[in-house]
């Protein structure tokens, strides 16, 4: 009987150390990784004429993941991440400046339709 409670027990130690290690930490992390990475992505693109529409898109993503990554760090840790907060920033930047790279282009671009309409731009 002793020798059974002798094997028992290391391997009671063995599933918890098992259950431990299969229990992933839903921390945020990879959420404000990949929000700090569209961000970076936003604030690039936005500079590049019509590509600035992928850089709008990106931004508005990335606010929305480093706001969830934010909550999640909350919520595990009790505080938040510095990389949602960094994500956050260069998202919102980065949709500030592909909104307005967007507003030109479409601006330019129905400029030269009724440039070319008038026929003062010839083929």
């Amino acid at each position: 009987m002793e020798q059974n409670n002798e094997i028992q027990q290391p391997q009671d130690e063995i599933m918890k150390s098992q259950e431990s290690i299969a229990q992933p930490q839903n921390n945020g992390k990879g959420l404000s990784i990949a929000s700090l990475v569209l961000g970076i992505v936003a604030v690039v693109l936005s500079f590049f004429g019509i590509v600035s529409f992928v850089g709008l898109v990106c931004g508005i993503l990335s606010i929305i993941l480093s706001v969830l990554g934010r909550k999640k760090s909350k919520l595990a840790t009790g505080k938040s991440s510095g990389l949602a907060t960094a994500g956050l920033v260069l998202g919102i930047v980065g949709t500030a400046i592909a909104g307005i790279g967007v507003a030109c282009t479409i601006a330019s671009l129905s400029a030269l339709s009724c440039a070319y309409q008038a026929g003062v731009i010839y083929q």
